[in-house]
């Protein structure tokens, strides 16, 4: 189609469309879609056009129409675009793949743990959010794009990393109903998924209190509303009056008897680094407490129980030490007395050597390692013997050989939230993907994981702002290193230790279903999935 059918004006004919599809979303889809390319477009109308066209092909369940929509915009996006329009465009993109996702749902009805549209969605999804093209778009976009990423992780069992995406949201307007409610039900799923019922009622009414607040909102689309009423719902018959009607005491703990102690108790329940779930609704003293454990593992061999609890109990300790090390390196003000006396060379190129830098060099070195630790847990507790002890790592636990050819029987359609959720953040640290930009789910995994590799293997050089980096001409070059600014690095060592607690919470939870399964073979009491709504009702009305 050109321009021509548009009756010269683009803009103006797709508006008309877009006041049409509430109503009449199969017509509209009928004109956008018989357009055959966009290449006598400018680029508002392009992205007009493929936005039209991905809303009502997914209204009316066209896979072709979405597929038609994925490729128009992988071709908008090899144009040279201003600031704003390349991330709104993955943001269709990512709705696309959602849309087609949940074709795929309602036709094959599977418990999915591979899926190569949900992993585009969120690949696309976390394009949209480049930091770089943010301040290109207004605050409702991006509020819909955190929250839109937020749904999916949560889908996928990543859960506390999608309240941290409904979070961003949140933080950008506080009233944004959309991610208010998804935090609600997110914080439902969280609690059903939980061992502890004391802290799983905490949860639950966090979720109430969430949904309480936007369950009547005008603006939501009919489908979202009736989403969050019945959640809303679900909350109100399963706890009691008093729970409702219950002031919890979230603040009223002690953070410690020093100043020192009480600052970095501070410092981790703002960054969310308790291991424990109460730290996810926000940084409440009650959460400032490593109280998540394995709990209780059933076994006929009582050396694979002790190595279980055994092996949890050393990558806790070693994730706690890790998150201390980088607290004491970000956050010291002065030079360390070890420093003193250290007679280095001055290479001119403003590099960063203290023991402060070193601690949180430290830091991310042990949480990535726990990645791997945490694939050898599950080779030990599900007695995997496809892949060598020696060659398994947290990517290639999962699969049959460590080529990837396929799922491991033990995990295929295995309805386990949690576990599957530890599944899917593997992703984001792949390196042999054929797939994805840059070979990861995340974006920004290479940079991680090059920069771990330089730290255990090679030679990877911190730099204060003031060095001019490598575009810079005549600057001093050190070829044999890895070059990072110090604040770049401190980041990233910052999201390794957020992704190493995600993975211990996963793995927690992960192995707690599936010691409740166990135990519902032995009484069989036909207890239900723990993640479907109403599986401990009658708990919370006790």
């Amino acid at each position: 189609m050109t321009v021509d059918r548009f009756d010269q004006d683009p803009m103006e004919t797709l508006q008309a469309l877009q006041d049409q599809v509430a109503d009449a979303p199969a017509h509209v889809y009928e004109v956008v879609s018989s357009v055959e390319g966009i290449a006598d477009f400018k680029h508002e109308a392009a992205l007009h056009l493929i936005g039209l066209l991905v809303d009502t092909a997914g209204d009316v369940n066209e896979t072709e129409g979405l597929e038609d929509a994925i490729s128009l915009a992988e071709e908008f996006l090899e144009r040279d675009l201003e600031q704003g329009h390349r991330s709104r465009m993955h943001y269709y993109m990512g709705n696309a793949y959602s849309s087609l996702c949940q074709i795929e749902a309602s036709e094959s009805g599977r418990w999915w743990w591979e899926n190569a549209h949900l992993e585009q969605e969120i690949f696309h999804y976390r394009m949209a959010l480049d930091p770089e093209e943010l301040t290109g778009l207004s605050e409702g976009e991006a509020c819909q794009m955190y929250t839109n990423l937020g749904n999916a992780l949560s889908r996928i069992g990543r859960f506390t990393e999608a309240i941290r995406q409904w979070n961003l949201a949140l933080s950008i307007n506080d009233s944004f109903g959309p991610a208010k409610g998804q935090k609600g039900i997110g914080f439902t799923n969280y609690a059903q998924a939980h061992y502890d019922r004391g802290q799983a009622s905490v949860l639950l009414r966090a979720a109430h209190d969430q949904l309480d607040s936007v369950v009547d909102a005008e603006y939501l689309f009919p489908t979202m509303r009736e989403q969050f009423q019945r959640y809303h719902t679900w909350l109100e018959d399963v706890l009691t009056d008093d729970v409702l009607d219950e002031e919890f005491e979230l603040e009223e703990y002690s953070l410690g008897d020093s100043a020192a102690e009480q600052q970095y108790r501070q410092w981790c329940l703002d960054l969310g680094l308790f291991l424990n779930p109460l730290n996810d609704i926000g940084p409440h003293s009650i959460a400032a407490q490593d109280v998540f454990h394995l709990g209780s593992v059933s076994s006929s061999e009582g050396e694979k129980i002790v190595s279980c609890v055994g092996f949890f109990n050393q990558m806790k300790q070693e994730y706690v030490s890790s998150r201390y090390l980088l607290y004491s390196g970000l956050e010291a003000d002065e030079p360390h007395f070890a420093d003193l006396d250290v007679h280095l060379e001055n290479t001119l190129d403003y590099p960063v050597y203290s023991f402060n830098s070193e601690q949180v060099r430290i830091a991310m070195r042990i949480a990535y390692s726990l990645f791997d630790k945490v694939a050898t847990f599950l080779q030990h507790y599900f007695e995997l013997d496809y892949i060598e002890s020696h060659k398994v790592n947290f990517g290639n636990v999962w699969y049959k050989s460590p080529g990837k050819n396929a799922l491991a029987p033990v995990f295929v359609d295995r309805e386990n939230w949690p576990l599957r959720g530890l599944f899917w953040l593997s992703k984001d640290l792949e390196y042999d993907s054929e797939i994805y930009v840059e070979d990861s789910l995340d974006p920004g995994a290479t940079e991680l994981r090059e920069t771990r590799n330089e730290l255990e293997h090679g030679y990877l050089k911190l730099h204060q702002d003031l060095w001019p980096g490598s575009e810079s001409e005549g600057r001093i070059t050190d070829a044999l290193a890895t070059s990072v600014y110090r604040d770049e690095f401190e980041s990233r060592a910052v999201t390794t230790v957020r992704k190493a607690r995600a993975a211990l919470l996963h793995l927690t939870l992960g192995i707690q279903h599936e010691e409740r399964m166990k135990q519902s073979e032995r009484d069989d009491d036909d207890m239900m999935s723990p993640f479907r709504l109403g599986r401990w009702e009658d708990h919370w009305k006790r």
